[in-house]
Formats: structure tokens, C-alpha cells, sequence
């Protein structure tokens, strides 16, 4: 008896989560993908997908007492 796996990712592999996709234009620039230099909707997906690593804060410091 054959069981079938479940081999869906936890996150879903569309546009806006990818690492080629540039979100303020919406364009893939995965030079693989069909959809390269192209608009794509953020529901979007292709095989070539990577995961989008989250964007830390900048490391800057704000200075209250500037120029008193």
C-alpha cells in the first residue's frame, strides 16, 4: 500500500516571496525564468523560486541634539 507525502512547502512559492522578484515594479529578474524582465503579479510562481530573506533593520543611530 502506497501512502502519498504531503511535499507542500510551509510558505507558498509565489513572486512576492522570491528572492529574483523586485517588489516596488513587481518584475522577476531570475534570468531562468519565463517570466524574466516581466511584470508578474505577487501570486505569481515559477519553478525557479528561492526563498526572500527578510530585510533587517538599518544599523543607524538618530541624533535628537543635532546642530543645537
Amino acid at each position: 500500500m502506497e501512502t502519498e507525502i504531503n511535499n507542500t512547502p510551509a510558505e507558498p512559492l509565489r513572486c512576492e516571496t522570491c528572492l529574483y522578484w523586485e517588489d516596488f515594479n513587481g518584475v522577476c529578474f531570475c534570468g531562468a525564468s519565463p517570466y524574466c524582465a516581466d511584470f508578474t503579479d505577487g501570486d505569481d510562481g515559477c519553478c525557479y523560486w528561492q526563498k526572500k530573506e527578510p530585510v533587517a533593520p538599518a544599523d543607524t543611530e538618530v541624533n535628537d541634539n543635532a546642530a543645537d
